[in-house]
């Protein structure tokens, strides 16, 4: 009486994207011992968001900062877990788990990426977060916590492929 396969391989397949969130969300049920909803979703997308970065072509030049100017055509990349755990846009506690956590602005939290390339997919992950954690059993880590990233392609993927089991 276990979880089923079909979900089971679900969260394995945390090579793709919405798996991938689907994967830290459950971890972060998990390990936190939250009930899934909105701001936990959130909050865990934050932490770990599955999106590596977000990679782009400038058009024009750009100033960085006193002494620093790319021009344009330069390559550039925003890391989107360094900016969502930035304490300037999260507070000075960015690096803890805290679902009552007051919602970023949308330039500090971006866990599918941004603007025109935002992924299409985003709305999708978050109903299968909405519809499937909440119907599996109670969630416990398998291993220490945190679970450390890895960059599997393009995104950030938790070490280990299944990080959670059924609680008891």
């Amino acid at each position: 009486d276990g979880v089923p396969d079909g979900v089971l391989s679900t969260f394995m397949a945390a090579r793709e994207r919405m798996a991938a969130a689907r994967t830290w969300v459950a971890l972060t049920l998990a390990g936190e011992g939250a009930a899934p909803d909105d701001a936990v979703d959130r909050e865990a997308l934050r932490l770990h968001p599955p999106a590596f970065g977000i990679l782009r072509q400038l058009t024009a030049p750009r100033e960085l900062g006193p002494g620093a100017r790319l021009p344009a055509g330069a390559a550039t990349a925003i890391p989107i877990a360094l900016v969502q755990r930035d304490p300037r846009w999260h507070g000075p506690d960015a690096e803890a788990f805290r679902a009552d956590r007051p919602e970023p602005p949308p330039h500090a939290y971006f866990p599918f990426g941004g603007g025109a390339r935002r992924r299409i997919g985003e709305p999708l992950a978050r109903a299968e977060l909405g519809t499937i954690l909440p119907l599996l059993p109670k969630l416990r880590p398998l291993g220490p916590q945190p679970e450390r990233a890895v960059l599997r392609g393009t995104i950030l993927v938790p070490r280990r492929s299944v990080v959670v089991a059924q609680g008891g």
